[in-house]
């Protein structure tokens, strides 16, 4: 279904430290939010629960990386 991610894609980031894990995944996950908004035959409902997951991954990052965060 996902498919042969490549030489680019989520293979890139085995060997790679949290850090640059997280960054990855924040990336990839941003791509796909941009393809699910693109179409208008997926529920966007589907495209809320990534951006949710994309929110929840940003606001537990590490601290030299700084997220809006509600007191």
């Amino acid at each position: 279904m996902l498919g042969d991610f490549g030489q680019g894609g989520a293979g890139a980031v085995r060997g790679v430290d949290a850090h640059d894990a997280r960054s990855a995944a924040l990336h990839l996950m941003a791509e796909a939010l941009a393809h699910l908004d693109s179409d208008c035959k997926i529920p966007a409902v589907i495209g809320a629960h990534l951006q949710s997951a994309i929110d929840a991954l940003w606001t537990n990052s590490s601290t030299d990386q700084h997220s809006i965060q509600l007191q």
